[in-house]
């Protein structure tokens, strides 16, 4: 069971990431997909790397027998997460492009190093008002990515 579970995940985590990537191909990653705040694709590209990240600091900090909880936050990722978009948005498009897809091959790659009797262990999750197994920490990210998924394909499917 608990071998099931990881392999799922770890096919949901592949999956997703390139269900988007067929999404994204040939359009403009400075399309605007959120108007109230401005964020395009590639806001939202940076923005999944982020999270990745921080649940591959979440996981590896689990394995090593300590919890982390993103400094600050208080159960409201919103100023996190314009703060994060902020600093990504620098960075030219090749290079968060290679962010997106280095942050999820190395997300994939932590998340088999967790021993799969692990995946239904409880920790407190990063964003910090939140405690669960594992294996959810990670569908909510899965779940995340269909989500933003889903936005940019009403964006573009939005008739003019």
């Amino acid at each position: 069971m608990d071998n099931e579970i990881k392999h799922r995940i770890l096919k949901q985590l592949s999956d997703t990431h390139q269900d988007l990537e067929l999404v994204i191909s040939g359009l403009d990653l400075d399309l605007v997909i959120h108007p109230d705040t401005g964020w395009c694709i590639r806001d939202i590209l940076g923005h999944i790397a982020t999270w990745d990240r921080v649940l591959i600091r979440a996981i590896r900090d689990f394995l090593a027998g300590s919890e982390y909880i993103i400094p600050g936050i208080s159960g409201d990722e919103t100023d996190y997460n314009a703060e994060k978009v902020i600093e990504l948005s620098k960075l030219p498009l090749p290079q968060l492009r290679l962010e997106w897809e280095q942050a999820r091959e190395e997300f994939i790659d932590t998340v088999r190093q967790i021993p799969a009797e692990k995946f239904q262990t409880d920790l407190n999750f990063p964003w910090g008002d939140e405690r669960g197994s594992i294996s959810l920490m990670i569908e909510y990210m899965i779940e995340h990515n269909g989500e933003h998924q889903e936005e940019i394909l009403d964006a573009i499917n939005k008739p003019i």
